[in-house]
């Protein structure tokens, strides 16, 4: 199903640059008609040991990372969302949570208190 992968350690080199990102050519809305302002985190390893496969991803953020800390806390942040990734998944292939008609948000909360626990 995947790769397995041998645990280790990364040193990595940080970019960071505000970007806007420009709508597409059928968007009909108005909010973002002059694009919409993001940063982009760039995660980079310029050395990579002998046999191991350079890591490197690029994250769009829609909070400022104006300072050393946020760029620190929104690359920890992005570490972290594969166990979110692992309840989306149970979620949506398990309980077919897609599926289900949410008229509002309370519908919604309704629905992710009965699929959540699972």
């Amino acid at each position: 199903c995947g790769t397995s992968r041998v645990r280790r350690e990364a040193n990595v080199e940080v970019r960071v640059a505000p970007v806007t990102l420009q709508p597409t050519c059928n968007y009909t809305g108005r909010r973002y008609r002059h694009g919409l302002g993001v940063w982009a985190v760039n995660v980079h390893e310029p050395e990579v040991p002998q046999g191991s496969e350079r890591l490197e991803w690029m994250l769009l953020c829609t909070v400022p990372i104006e300072t050393k800390t946020a760029m620190e806390e929104a690359v920890l942040d992005y570490k972290d969302r594969w166990g979110v990734e692992d309840i989306n998944k149970v979620l949506k292939s398990g309980c077919h949570a897609e599926l289900a008609v949410v008229p509002d948000l309370a519908a919604f909360r309704r629905l992710l208190a009965v699929a959540w626990p699972m």
